[in-house]
């Protein structure tokens, strides 16, 4: 992942890269204000599976809606040249600091297609407290930055030059 410092929503400047910039300089910190009165809504997913929520269905739904939101950090690869396989577990290592004594963090991985639809293919949430599973919670020091490892789900997908599904496509709800 890689950016100038503006990686808010989809219009921002966030990358997903194969491989590290060409540049020699420090990576520019992404940064984002949280709204507890504003927040980020849950939007299909296995995150919701086991809630009896009405309204809120779990699966593959467009995204496209959240990521459009500033405080929302969004990275994304160039156009495939070729077919890529993706299976298997996804994990994201993410450096990050908070003002906040404890905070939650969710990743997700989608696949935007070529009419702008983002359709989320697995995702998590870690609660920062709980990053290092000892049963008791681990406030942070506001202002340190911490080593995080999300491990983001299971997905196994076939993604198409040209932004295809294949063997099929994800249904949007």
């Amino acid at each position: 992942m890689h950016s100038q410092g503006n990686a808010n929503s989809a219009a921002g400047d966030g990358a997903l890269l194969t491989q590290p910039p060409q540049q020699a300089q420090t990576p520019a910190s992404d940064r984002f204000n949280y709204d507890p009165h504003n927040p980020v809504p849950t939007l299909g997913g296995a995150i919701i599976g086991g809630l009896n929520v009405p309204g809120m269905r779990a699966g593959p739904m467009d995204q496209a809606a959240i990521e459009s939101r500033q405080d929302v950090l969004v990275y994304t690869s160039q156009p495939l040249e070729q077919d890529m396989e993706i299976s298997g577990p996804v994990t994201l290592k993410l450096f990050a600091s908070t003002s906040a004594v404890d905070t939650d963090f969710t990743a997700k991985l989608t696949h935007v297609r070529e009419d702008g639809t983002s359709i989320n293919l697995c995702e998590c949430l870690l609660r920062v407290s709980g990053r290092n599973f000892k049963g008791v919670p681990e406030l942070t020091v506001p202002g340190e930055v911490y080593e995080l490892t999300l491990g983001v789900g299971q997905t196994s997908v076939v993604i198409g030059q040209g932004q295809n599904m294949h063997p099929y496509d994800l249904p949007v709800m």
